[in-house]
């Protein structure tokens, strides 16, 4: 089962250099645990840590919006295809 964020931003999607933000301190907000390097998609919190700054470039903004998240019912890829 896949799932998906429902964003929105007032302005085109283009990467640009929005900063940077200190994953070191980010932790999932249902599970608690910390967000790991191959996190694609999470709701985080920030938490206050002791250890060294994990900065890393963000390059896209949005906010999150009502229903907030959608199941997906069916891959986009075939995913035959996609193992090839």
């Amino acid at each position: 089962m896949h799932y998906a964020l429902v964003c929105h931003r007032q302005q085109p999607l283009v990467l640009e250099d929005e900063g940077t933000v200190d994953v070191g301190s980010l932790v999932n907000l249902l599970s608690g645990n910390r967000v790991g390097a191959s996190q694609v998609t999470s709701v985080v919190r920030q938490v206050r840590t002791a250890a060294r700054p994990l900065l890393y470039p963000v390059a896209l903004r949005a906010r999150l919006v009502a229903p907030y998240f959608v199941r997906l019912s069916e891959s986009a890829f075939d995913e035959q295809q996609l193992a090839a």
